[in-house]
């Protein structure tokens, strides 16, 4: 194969030998300084020429350039329409892999010539030819969306899975593929355009055919991403339209809260039952399949607990015999894991302060509660920090328990959820954490997560935090070590500072809930705040309840902490390819909440979040829950799907919470049907509810 000098130079020698040529552009992803070469980029050349006509009426000309492996005209093409600029492409692929895409333009095109993207121009002796952009200039972006346009790209993603639905129980595949895969995957990657143009700031969009996704989406989404593309198997292709609708509804959330846009959330949930009820038909002959779930004390626990550090032993050999004894080994697990995985926790706020802002009744909801919108004002280190608060107060006489969410910033709570908190007299604090700190990885540091391969820690800046820890409590506390996951369970603890305050609620029932990244932090607060009396980390993955020991198939791994080292602290990375030299694992994490309720939930399918790996802490961790008499205060529960937050799962952590705390009912005494249907005694970890499957770990299987 020739290389890319040669080829150059052989493109600029054949301008220089024909005085028709009067100079020659380089453009596309050669000319663009951002965008790592390799050996198959294309060669994308305009030759500026007296007149187009000759060149294109003999093409012997081209046999210069190489021996070609096929050769295309586009605009010879049937049907294609006269260019407007008079220009003539010739598009070559070369048998050595090269290939260049020529196009003639005539020398009259250059008034008012606009270059597409990144240029440079290699020839132009008479000075023809417009200087191009910056290479740091946009270009290729999309236009932002309006809201008619956003609205008819969600409705079409809805309409059109039914079809993709519909091939698959008649075992048509070529036509469930293709509204898979040609007019679903075209709305989705429509959305992600969107998206990525907002989180750059309008500076970048996702590239021809999405190409730079994978350099712009954070790690979950393209993980996700890449779940949507399956196989000729049904199932994988089942698996490949849960992922499709999982990222769309993720992704058009953020684009619509960026823009102001609503987000159809009842056409997603209609559509979205449907699509389980047609699943569920299998090939329309039968019934809904049955989904196996495993019961009674699982018989590889021993194996498990064989791969994790023992949470009964102390470093010096000694173990605990008591359940006296259980706290201080809590408490030392608890600064272990604090300290080496995030960096430690910011210092309590020296004063909070709180200024109510407005306060409405949701008279659609039932009951008509409360809507109070507060923002929380607080004094750390000498400075001020605050951030807002949706407080959902339901009316009933006696103080009510109250959960607090911190992703605010995804939301995921559609007036169905809310309904639930009504109806159950539970209260919501919902807040944005990324007010307290940042969960965008700036650019800067995307580079630099790119680059880091080895396995030494993340290089710190005077043995302080990670570079370009910004924004928030990071900028207050510029010499501290805590990561965003730190800063986060910080800001669970300051709304817990505030509940304690308020006083429609009880102070014995506050709870804390979150979603992935939100889990992680939801789950820290739990474990190192004993305030909070239930505990429920959704779809965590590593860092929050799944071991970085045990993996299933496709699981997060300790590169969480090299590819998000704002998140953590700045030794954990350093165990990346050494995970068993760790002193501590997640199931400690976990045993740190007891004897207070735990709910971990996720989908069985979410393989990034490694739901074999929770399941096996949970096994571990519930042997601490044991000893201290509070075996049922931990629970698991896995339904089928992906990586989402859906209405399913904040029905299962209001049941939850109804049982601990409601004695299964609501305010009113009625026993409102799913608050728990099928007895006391199948929501405990051994009796996991038959609504939920578990595809069981291979050890458990052996």
């Amino acid at each position: 194969m020739r290389s890319d000098r040669e080829m150059l130079e052989l493109i600029l020698a054949t301008a220089r030998a024909d005085a028709r040529v009067r100079a020659v552009i380089l453009s596309g992803s050669r000319a663009d300084p951002f965008v790592a070469p390799d050996a198959l980029q294309d060669f994308d050349v305009v030759f500026v020429v007296d007149e187009v006509a000759p060149f294109r009426a003999d093409l012997g000309w081209t046999r210069v350039f190489g021996e070609p492996a096929i050769v295309q005209l586009p605009d010879a093409m049937l049907g294609a329409p006269p260019r407007a600029d008079g220009g003539f492409a010739v598009l070559m692929q070369f048998i050595d892999g090269h290939r260049i895409d020529l196009t003639l333009l005539p020398a009259s095109a250059m008034t008012g010539f606009e270059h597409d993207g990144p240029s440079t121009v290699l020839y132009d002796p008479a000075g023809l030819v417009p200087l191009p952009p910056p290479p740091e200039a946009p270009h290729h972006l999309p236009e932002p969306p309006t809201r008619q346009a956003f609205a008819d790209v969600c409705n079409e993603f809805w309409w059109v899975a039914p079809y993709v639905a519909k091939g698959l129980v008649r075992g048509e595949l070529t036509y469930a593929r293709h509204h898979l895969d040609t007019v679903l995957r075209a709305q989705l990657l429509t959305m992600l355009d969107w998206y990525v143009l907002g989180a750059s700031g309008g500076a970048r969009g996702a590239g021809k055919h999405g190409r730079f996704l994978r350099r712009e989406l954070p790690g979950e989404l393209w993980s996700l991403l890449e779940a949507t593309y399956a196989d000729a198997q049904t199932e994988r292709a089942w698996a490949a339209l849960e992922a499709l609708a999982t990222l769309f509804r993720r992704v058009a959330g953020a684009v619509a809260e960026r823009h102001g846009f609503t987000y159809l959330a009842g056409d997603d949930e209609r559509v979205t039952t449907l699509l389980r009820r047609m699943r569920a038909r299998g090939d329309g002959a039968g019934p809904a399949r049955a989904w196996p779930v495993p019961s009674g004390r699982p018989t590889a626990l021993a194996k498990v607990l064989g791969e994790l550090p023992d949470l009964f032993a102390w470093p010096d050999g000694r173990r605990v015999a008591t359940t006296a004894e259980w706290p201080e080994r809590a408490s030392a697990w608890r600064d272990l894991i604090v300290e080496l995985a995030y960096g430690g926790l910011p210092p309590a706020a020296e004063r909070l302060e709180l200024e109510v802002r407005s306060e409405t009744r949701l008279r659609h909801l039932p009951g008509a509660p409360r809507w109070r919108s507060v923002r929380l004002h607080l004094a750390v280190a000498g400075a001020e920090l605050s951030f807002a608060l949706r407080l959902l107060l339901p009316e009933v006489s006696a103080p009510v328990p109250a959960i607090a969410y911190g992703d605010g910033c995804w939301w995921n709570l559609s007036d169905q959820a809310l309904t639930g908190f009504a109806e159950r007299g539970i209260a919501l604090a919902s807040f944005d954490r990324t007010e307290v700190a940042p969960d965008v990885v700036p650019a800067a540091i995307a580079g630099l997560r790119d680059s880091l391969a080895g396995s030494g820690p993340v290089a710190s800046n005077g043995g302080g935090a990670p570079p370009l820890r910004c924004g928030g409590l990071f900028d207050l506390l510029p010499d501290h070590r805590f990561g965003a996951l730190s800063a986060w369970a910080w800001a669970y603890q300051r709304v817990v500072d505030l509940l304690l305050l308020v006083p429609e609620i009880d102070p014995q029932r506050i709870g804390v809930t979150g979603f992935s990244r939100g889990a992680k932090a939801a789950l820290l607060a739990g474990a190192v705040d004993p305030r909070i009396a239930l505990v429920h980390a959704h779809a965590s993955g590593a860092g929050g309840a799944a071991p970085y020991r045990l993996l299933g198939e496709g699981a997060e791994t300790l590169d969480v902490a090299r590819a998000f080292p704002t998140w953590f602290g700045p030794q954990l990375a350093g165990f990346r390819g050494r995970e068993h030299a760790l002193p501590f694992d997640q199931h400690a994490l976990l045993a740190c909440v007891a004897p207070r309720a735990l709910l971990l939930s996720g989908g069985v399918d979410d393989r990034w979040a490694n739901p074999e790996g929770t399941l096996q802490a949970a096994w571990a961790a519930r042997e601490a829950y044991r000893f201290v008499g509070a075996a049922d205060a931990l629970t698991i529960m896995f339904r089928r799907g992906g990586h989402a937050h859906t209405l399913e799962d904040w029905e299962r952590l209001l049941e939850i919470a109804a049982w601990h705390w409601l004695a299964g009912c609501d305010p009113a005494g009625r026993d409102p049907a799913g608050c728990d249907p099928a007895g006391r005694d199948s929501l405990p970890f051994e009796g996991l509810r038959p609504a939920f499957r578990w595809r069981a770990p291979a050890a458990e299987e052996a």
